[in-house]
């Protein structure tokens, strides 16, 4: 895991457990200001508990008490859907408290 051996105080993974058992977890990218949480999964019993609701809501609270500016659920871009994103995913975004912020993206032909 070359990523993490060179920010190893930037990336942490954080997991839910019940009984031993991994249920939910989240990798978060972190710096001064801002929490970027990438990779969230959960098994089939997490999914039945919101496991992974339960991750974010406790990240949210860990990173508040430290003072961060904002964090970062990332895009819910997906051209596999019509309007050009995936609204099933960002109704749970929603769901927990996420705002839309437009990223406007350039080009430059060299």
């Amino acid at each position: 895991n070359q990523l993490n051996l060179c920010f190893p105080n930037h990336i942490k993974q954080f997991n839910a457990y019940v009984e031993n058992e991994i249920i939910a977890g989240i990798t978060i990218f972190e710096n001064q200001y801002v929490v970027k949480s990438q990779y969230g999964a959960t098994s089939n019993k997490g999914e039945q508990i919101r496991a992974l609701d339960f991750l974010f809501f406790e990240l949210y609270e860990l990173y508040k008490n430290k003072n961060k500016i904002y964090f970062d659920m990332g895009i819910v871009t997906d051209f596999n859907f019509d309007k050009g994103y995936n609204p099933g995913l960002l109704n749970q975004k929603e769901e927990l408290g996420c705002v839309i912020f437009e990223q406007n993206h350039y080009e430059l032909n060299l």
